[in-house]
């Protein structure tokens, strides 16, 4: 293919989870409102020629919960809007906001490009994490890349949430703030 120019995130394959992020104002100065998470894309296919324009956007994330019988099998399933999602504006500058254009970009001849999602402290997230489900999408200039390489969640906090690894990786037993605090 010779005209084909795709962007996709670079995410951490050494990671059990490397698709969720998170991030917390907890520890910053009250006078920070708001902060940067960075983010790199590789462009696929050609290295573009000419400034090429990032379309980020936000979705909604949905997950299956199922419900299993005596035998183990699954017996019912429902597919369900997950709670708590960011709000643009609230908790994160919109991805089409002109503080963003700048940063969107995709210059020529560039192998790797970092991106900001820039995040804002409200005082929602003093007790509730949000989750900001955004994803590449296609734009006038580039493709978005192969679809697991596209798609970020982002939890976005100003108290202490459960690590993406909690369970999984590196601690045992239940996430709680409570056990959260103690080792820290």
């Amino acid at each position: 293919n010779t005209d084909w120019i795709g962007v996709q995130f670079v995410l951490d394959n050494s990671s059990l989870n490397p698709n969720e992020y998170a991030y917390s104002f907890i520890g910053q100065d009250e006078t920070v409102t708001q902060d940067t998470v960075w983010f790199t894309v590789r462009p696929l296919g050609l290295v573009p020629d000419h400034s090429c324009r990032i379309k980020l956007e936000q979705y909604e994330g949905t997950e299956w919960r199922f419900e299993y019988g005596a035998d183990g099998g699954v017996v019912d399933s429902v597919l369900r809007v997950i709670p708590r999602q960011a709000e643009p504006g609230v908790h994160y500058v919109p991805f089409d906001d002109e503080r963003m254009a700048p940063w969107l970009t995709l210059e020529p001849g560039e192998m790797e490009a970092r991106i900001p999602v820039i995040v804002l402290r409200d005082e929602t997230l003093s007790d509730t994490t949000y989750t900001l489900f955004f994803r590449i999408a296609d734009s006038e200039d580039l493709y978005a890349g192969v679809e697991e390489l596209c798609s970020v969640e982002l939890r976005i906090a100003d108290c202490l949430s459960r690590p993406s690894a909690w369970n999984d990786w590196f601690f045992a037993g239940t996430w709680s703030a409570t056990r959260h605090e103690f080792m820290i």
